[in-house]
């Protein structure tokens, strides 16, 4: 007799009922589920639940719910349910969206946003991008053959294949490779997507029904494979290359890369099954969802022609048909952002999202959820409400014009809360650059009259049920550009394979011919052609103009080559105000790099007015790379979103603590007081120490909540005084084909040492914290920024990393430490010098505070002169006499002359304080120049020409208000409470070469400022 499955599987499925029954009516079990099944009407969610009894899972299908399931019990339902399916196919090592929540998950995912989809990482490879968006018209370019039909999936498919391979292993995939991983992707993705029954009936995973175990081990098989041999490739690459040992430049940097050279240090955290969980995550993930939405939204731009037309002659007008659309243009398409966005309205990349699991019983709008629901969130209805969305089933994508992306409807295609997908901002780019150049470079028609058929298919994410095919012709417009570009594209490819073999010939002939000898000399010769050529581009270079008929600024005769670098002396302000000579704007060139001279205030503002945001770059130095954590802290971040988030966290805590911490820092001052009264005595003072180890305790108190253990400050110090080797230029800075005699000169192993140092000393108290955070330890009088930061981590871990942490701690410790301790040493330094105006300083002390008591914040308002003996320090003294270097982010015309695009601006601010045309008399001390009525002996208000002293527009150094509040609490303390004498010598008031630190050599080797103390 032949058994048959409905053979065996019907008396299963009677038991099954038997068992359902005895749970459900003839016990209380029954009671609980109906229970529970009114706890989730139907007017909140579309619900499924099972017996709870049941040892199976419970369904939770939530639509109107979700905002409050992934805010307030975002932790509580972090889970991932354990399918045996989900086991099989994964062969027990899930990727990052299918871990259960956890400390691998976690360590999981912030590998992948550190080494790949982080900001910093992704404007690295957006040049990656733009080549594969490059190859892409190419491919789809065939004039040739006139009207064509292409397959819009497969073209977007290797595009992005190629995209994210190039991130990982730094090597694109060729065709066979894209038509393996893609049929690997689909089969994969369509056993999660399936609702497999083996999943929900425990005892059926013995019988295998249809071999379901067996292909989906052999799925997992193939999918391990695939990963490994990315790894062994990347291995067997490395291992062939001529010289291992030699780094590989941030711009080449891959995941795959970075976390083998990780594995050498740590085998054990970074093995290989790690590294290949982390890149099979990035392409699975990424491919199958970012190429359905790119045919998805070519299927809705054909069935919609007006939108493509409008879509088209949005591209024309901004980016024109001179040049294709890079990655950098999308900022300026808000129409085609709008497309996207409407295309994951109506066909989000999974429509019902990576099912979740509750970890704990909790309750969601008044209902009972128990540990151990699966929750599972409708993407695709919620995206379509009535209530909600105006006509929801039309593609409108002018519903998305003129709003901020925080002030949409609701839309989560990516998710929500902690599993948020982290690969968005890379998706939204891809999917961008690919959709524009499409749209930009041809015409698109449909096949035959019929619209596209807009059929879903199956599987977790939602491809088009019928593949896209569409006829694909070049623009006439677009036609020159295209040729221009398979042009170029054969050349290098004949340029690599002819020229490497003539070099090598002539190299061999050279050296055969010459014998031992014969080696040195081609060596010798070898390196002078390459400083002949280096020499003729930097020439070529800067010879450009490309101004539209505006003039470059005024330049003084430079030398070839290096140009004006040879004049850059210590210290750095006097050589710049040399250079200027009396010109509001030179144009200067420091090796391969434009730079903008700017010494008077009247240029200034104009550059950081009108073009405020042209000049709101920062220069990709060493420095900033190796102690800016890849340039993500507020000092070394270019202006964007990663910057504005910053600066407004920054905004907001500081303000927030400095109100909180008022009391603290009167107790600080009045222990400084002690401390110098202590010391005195008619013996010698030296300040800075003093001084430093307060502003320490004011920012320590604002970062951690307390005050310094005594051991912090000395270390910190030296670490602040070793931070002048940043402002040791690098040669790589200014030539940058020559970065590696940084390497070979110790200087980047000198700057990651120190970094290390740094790191050390931060990790230190933010892992302190976060012990104490983790083990539930939240006094609110003690909390200080690093708590707040590690509280906004927890709700966006992928902005929120730990080195954007350390970041932001060390910018607020060495940043406001220093420069306040500097400032007040300065301005102590004049008073010391102009004993008149120390006397008369003390006078309005004594007249407005009186003897009784010490001076007090609230106290600052009433003393305009202390305010103008300060402002007077700044005005001489800037914190920093140079303004942090910008860049021009864009061309753009300053003063009648042509900036452009990559130019170095340096502002002398110490020049520009003391010009004679805006300044009587600029070298002098005169704190009443800011007085209304300087000849009154009544002082009213502080006003005077504008500074710079914390810089302009955009990129102005936030802490101004509360820095000089500090810097006039202080002074005025020591200037009241003790009389001051120094020796006949003059104070020493030369300014350093890095920053405004005193130089007084013959007083202390640490060049403070030493005075007598008289009580």
């Amino acid at each position: 007799m032949e058994i048959t499955q409905a053979f065996v599987l019907t008396p299963l499925l009677l038991l099954l009922f038997t068992w359902w029954l005895l749970f459900n009516v003839f016990s209380d079990a029954g009671d609980l589920r109906r229970r529970r099944r009114r706890a989730i009407p139907m007017s909140h969610a579309a619900a499924w639940p099972t017996p709870t009894s049941s040892p199976f899972f419970s369904f939770l299908l939530l639509c109107a719910s979700a905002p409050q399931c992934f805010t307030l019990h975002d932790a509580a339902l972090a889970g991932r349910p354990s399918l045996p399916s989900r086991r099989l196919l994964t062969d027990d090592d899930p990727t990052i969206a299918t871990s259960p929540y956890g400390p691998r998950w976690r360590h999981l995912r912030r590998l992948a946003t550190v080494h790949a989809l982080s900001p910093h990482r992704l404007s690295l490879s957006s040049s990656d991008r733009d080549a594969a968006a490059r190859a892409m018209a190419r491919r789809l370019f065939r004039p040739e053959e006139g009207s064509d039909s292409v397959g819009v999936r497969s073209a977007a498919y290797g595009f992005v294949g190629n995209v994210i391979m190039e991130m990982v292993a730094g090597e694109g995939m060729g065709e066979a490779d894209v038509a393996r991983f893609k049929a690997l992707t689909e089969s994969a993705l369509a056993a999660s997507g399936a609702a497999n029954r083996q999943d929900f009936l425990p005892f059926l995973r013995f019988l295998d029904f249809g071999r379901l175990s067996r292909r989906l081990a052999g799925i997992a098989k193939d999918r391990n494979d695939f990963g490994q041999g990315i790894v062994d490739d990347f291995r067997r690459r490395r291992r062939g290359r001529s010289s291992p040992s030699t780094t590989t430049p941030e711009a080449r940097r891959t995941v795959v890369g970075d976390l083998l050279r990780l594995q050498e240090s740590s085998p054990e955290v970074y093995g290989d099954d790690v590294i290949r969980t982390v890149c099979l995550s990035l392409l699975q993930a990424g491919t199958d969802t970012s190429a359905s939405t790119i045919e998805w939204a070519m299927a809705l731009l054909l069935n919609n022609p007006d939108v493509l037309k409008k879509a088209t002659a949005e591209i024309d007008s901004i980016v024109g048909t001179s040049r294709l659309l890079q990655e950098s243009d999308l900022a300026g398409l808000p129409y085609l952002r709008c497309i996207i966005t409407e295309t994951l309205r109506l066909y989000p990349l999974a429509p019902h999202l990576v099912p979740h699991e509750a970890l704990q019983d909790c309750v969601i709008a008044g209902h009972d959820v128990p540990r151990g629901t699966m929750v599972l969130v409708d993407v695709f209805s919620m995206q379509r409400d009535p209530l909600v969305w105006e006509n929801p089933e039309k593609f409108m994508p002018e519903r998305f014009e003129g709003v901020k992306a925080d002030e949409r409807k609701w839309m989560m295609p990516f998710g929500m809360g902690r599993r948020k997908c982290p690969g968005e901002g890379l998706a939204l780019r891809t999917v961008g650059i690919a959709l524009g150049v499409m749209i930009q470079c041809f015409r698109w028609e449909r096949v035959g009259n019929e619209k596209v058929d807009m059929s879903e298919g199956s599987g977790l994410t939602m491809p088009m049920a019928v593949p896209l095919t569409a006829l694909c012709l070049p623009r006439v417009e677009m036609e020159s550009v295209l040729k221009t570009l398979c042009a170029i594209a054969h050349s290098i490819v004949s340029a690599d394979v002819s020229v490497p073999a003539k070099i090598t010939a002539s190299i061999a002939a050279a050296a055969g011919d010459h014998g031992d000898g014969g080696g040195a000399a081609v060596l010798v010769a070898i390196v002078f052609i390459a400083v002949l050529l280096l020499a003729v581009a930097v020439l070529v270079r800067s010879s450009w103009d490309d101004g539209g008929g505006a003039p470059a600024p005024p330049s003084s005769p430079a030398m070839p080559v290096i140009g004006h670098l040879h004049l850059m002396k210590k210290p750095l302000h006097h050589s710049l105000a040399a250079l200027a000579g009396g010109e509001a704007m030179v144009s200067l060139r420091l090796g391969a790099r434009r730079a903008l001279l700017v010494s008077t205030h009247a240029t200034a503002a104009a550059c950081f007015a009108a073009d405020d945001a042209a000049l709101a770059g920062r220069l990709r130095l060493l420095a900033g790379d190796v102690l800016g954590y890849g340039y993500t802290t507020v000092v070394w971040a270019s202006h964007g979103d990663h910057w504005r988030a910053l600066r407004r966290f920054f905004a907001a805590e500081l303000s927030s603590t400095a109100k909180s911490l008022a009391a603290d820092r009167r107790a600080d001052v009045a222990s400084f007081v002690a401390a110098i009264a202590g010391d005195g005595g008619g013996d010698k003072v030296t300040l800075r120490p003093r001084l430093f180890e307060l502003m320490l305790n004011v920012m320590l108190r604002a970062v951690t909540g307390r005050r310094n253990g005594g051991g912090e400050t000395r270390r910190l110090q030296e670490m602040v005084e070793s931070f002048a080797a940043s402002g040791a230029p690098s040669v790589g800075d200014f030539f940058p084909a020559l970065r590696w005699l940084d390497r070979l000169r110790g200087v980047e192993a000198a700057l990651r040492k120190l970094q290390a140092r740094r790191d050390a000393f931060v990790a230190c108290l933010v892992d302190d914290h976060r012990r104490r955070h983790d083990a539930g330890d939240r006094d609110e009088d003690k909390k200080g920024i690093i708590d707040a930061l590690l509280t906004l981590q927890e709700t966006d871990p992928d902005h929120y990393t730990d080195n954007v942490i350390k970041g932001i701690v060390l910018v607020l410790l060495t940043a406001g430490t220093d420069t306040s301790a500097l400032t007040i040493e300065w301005a102590m330094a004049q008073l010391l010098t102009h004993p008149e105006t120390m006397k008369k300083a003390r006078a309005e002390i004594d007249a407005n505070v009186g003897t009784t008591r010490l001076v007090e914040e609230a106290d600052m308002a009433s003393l305009p002169y202390i305010q103008c003996v300060i402002k007077e320090t700044l005005r001489l003294r800037p914190v920093a006499p140079v303004i942090p270097a910008h860049e021009a982010m864009e061309d753009c015309t300053v003063g009648g002359f042509h900036v452009r695009r990559g130019t170095m601006i340096l502002v002398d601010a110490w020049a520009i304080h003391r010009d004679a045309n805006v300044w009587d008399a600029p070298e002098e001390l005169k704190p009443e120049r800011f007085l209304d009525d300087a000849d009154s002996d009544v002082v009213t208000a502080v006003t005077g020409p504008p500074m710079i002293s914390f810089g302009l527009g955009h990129a102005h150094r936030w802490p101004d208000g509360r820095s000089t509040r500090a810097v006039l609490r202080v002074g005025c303390q020591i200037s009241r409470c003790h009389r001051h004498g120094r020796r006949r010598r003059t104070v020493d008031a030369d300014g350093g070469a890095a920053d405004s630190c005193m130089s007084a050599p013959g007083v202390r080797q640490e060049c403070g400022l030493c005075f007598y103390l008289n009580i």
